[in-house]
């Protein structure tokens, strides 16, 4: 009998394991930090600094859409979870988790579709592995 997973059903939003460079502004401060998964409702990231919950932010990035083009993205969010048991010593990081608010539809195409082909490049290489 297969178990019901809450939290993946609670997902709105098809979600890939990445890891990009992004610039994150709150408090009139700009961070550097990693995105290290992705959705186009928001993305866990990881940063040296800590923010509080419900923090409004503004994460920029930019996503390789190929070898010769990449699309660069500012989006407005808010903290909304973080996990404050990585933070042990002076070399640790936060990692959190930002809902993005207002996100247009050209921006949400961009997400969608460098998830799918990020899907589909893990998918093959993958494949190739298996070999």
């Amino acid at each position: 009998m297969k178990e019901n997973n809450d939290f993946e059903q609670r997902r709105e939003h098809q979600r890939i394991n990445t890891c990009i460079p992004m610039i994150i502004s709150a408090y009139y401060n700009s961070l550097k930090g990693m995105i290290l998964n992705l959705s186009s409702g928001g993305a866990h990231c990881v940063l040296e600094e800590f923010l509080p919950l419900k923090t409004k932010v503004q994460i920029a990035f930019k996503l390789p859409m190929n070898k010769f083009e990449s699309q660069q993205l500012r989006l407005q969010g808010t903290v909304i979870r973080i996990d404050h048991s990585t933070k042990t010593n002076a070399y640790d990081n936060y990692k959190f988790a930002v809902q993005f608010s207002e996100v247009t539809p050209d921006e949400n195409k961009i997400i969608e579709d460098y998830i799918a082909e990020k899907k589909k490049n893990d998918d093959n290489q993958l494949k190739d592995f298996m070999k």
